[in-house]
């Protein structure tokens, strides 16, 4: 059950800075920044970030560390993002 929770947090933080129209601002400031703007955009990328900052911050995730809990929440939001897309929830 931690493992669905930390998966649906992760993707969860990932979608809403990298989809969410309420950080639309913040996407758009970082579109100035080498590297940061696409970094913001992508579901992938702000996956990793966010499994580390749970594991992290919250003790949340596989228990294999910090590292890997980013790695495995990067993949888990490719995959949950990858399903959403196919079933037209987002236009790319």
């Amino acid at each position: 059950m931690d493992i669905l929770i930390f998966i649906l947090l992760a993707f969860g933080a990932a979608n809403i800075v990298s989809h969410g129209k309420i950080l639309e601002p913040l996407r758009k400031a970082t579109d100035r920044i080498p590297y940061a703007g696409s970094m913001f955009r992508c579901p992938m990328c702000l996956g990793f970030w966010a499994g580390f900052l749970l594991s992290l911050i919250c003790g949340l995730g596989i228990g294999h560390g910090i590292v890997l809990d980013g790695i495995f929440a990067s993949g888990a939001s490719f995959i949950l993002y990858g399903i959403l897309h196919k079933l037209g929830a987002y236009e790319l």
